[in-house]
């Protein structure tokens, strides 16, 4: 599915183990999420990894060449978690993450979630609301990096 978003052309790709695209996305979470850890490359693989539906945002024709993506996972109580969601440093702040969450919450409601859950970096609250999630919970540290995380939810159209 190709897009422009902020002049920039795009194609999302629902990816998974063995596609390229898939491990460029990885290698970018883990760039921007857990370089400096000693353990950051085992912080990739959490409980929700394979079963989450992985998206990528790339430059049409170029599925290695990963600008941002994210990950998604329906719970047995019809909640949707994004989790991991990067945009490449160069490509920040042009639109590129709000395509990427409004994806995930169509895949979450075309799922039959009934709601979308995510922990945003405290910094990113307002980008989140932005795109209509609320804060439904207090501000608590991650328990992989220490950093201050907070819960937010929507509920998606149905």
């Amino acid at each position: 599915m190709s897009d422009v978003v902020s002049g920039i052309e795009t194609e999302a790709h629902w990816v998974g183990p063995g596609d390229v695209a898939y491990e460029r996305l990885r290698d970018l979470r883990h760039r921007l999420f857990f370089a400096e850890m000693v353990e950051g490359r085992g912080l990739l693989d959490d409980a929700s990894e394979t079963r989450a539906h992985h998206l990528v945002l790339t430059p049409p024709g170029r599925p290695s060449e990963v600008l941002a993506g994210g990950r998604g996972l329906r719970t047995h109580d019809r909640t949707y978690v994004i989790s991991q969601m990067v945009v490449e440093p160069e490509f920040q702040g042009q639109g590129l993450g709000r395509r990427v969450v409004e994806l995930l919450v169509d895949r979450a409601a075309r799922h039959g979630a009934h709601r979308v859950t995510l922990a945003a970096r405290v910094e990113a609250v307002g980008f989140y609301g932005a795109v209509g999630f609320t804060v439904c919970g207090e501000e608590f540290p991650s328990a992989t990096t220490g950093v201050p995380h907070v819960m937010m939810e929507l509920r998606p159209p149905r």
